[in-house]
């Protein structure tokens, strides 16, 4: 579900001070597409999550309060019927941390190092769309 007017509303997750602004900034440069909110905290996105509606996260697994995989369990209680698309955008990833994730609902796990604005652009789409086609086929 995208946001009003096209919009695709965005959540980063992220307490990292100097990723998570860059990542909102490179989003809205390339496509005004985007709204984006950020998140330092897992208390903090699942506050925001509660007040607000959002297609995407973009989550960080190393967060200050709680993993993101403990914030993924929260925030998609069923991983294979996800009401969101969630991206997984982080520092350091191994196979078997990025295949849990992908196990309890992440779309996706990029490496920050090794991805690019239209790297994370494109996996937010395919994410949304992939979303929409679940909620599509979902009974009733």
């Amino acid at each position: 579900m995208e946001g009003s007017h096209g919009r695709i509303n965005v959540l980063i997750i992220d307490s990292n001070d100097d990723d998570r602004p860059y990542w909102r900034r490179q989003l809205t440069l390339t496509s005004a597409d985007y709204h984006v909110v950020e998140a330092e905290s897992g208390q903090t996105a699942l506050q925001l999550l509660q007040a607000h509606s959002f297609d995407c996260i973009i989550l960080e697994l190393d967060l200050p309060d709680m993993t993101g995989l403990e914030l993924l369990a929260r925030v998609l209680p069923r991983p294979h019927h996800p009401d969101i698309a969630v991206v997984v955008l982080t520092r350091k990833i191994f196979l078997t941390l990025a295949d849990l994730a992908m196990r309890s609902g992440a779309y996706v796990c990029l490496v920050k190092a090794l991805t690019s604005v239209e790297d994370l652009d494109q996996a937010l789409r395919e994410a949304i769309a992939a979303v929409k086609s679940i909620r599509r086929d979902r009974p009733l």
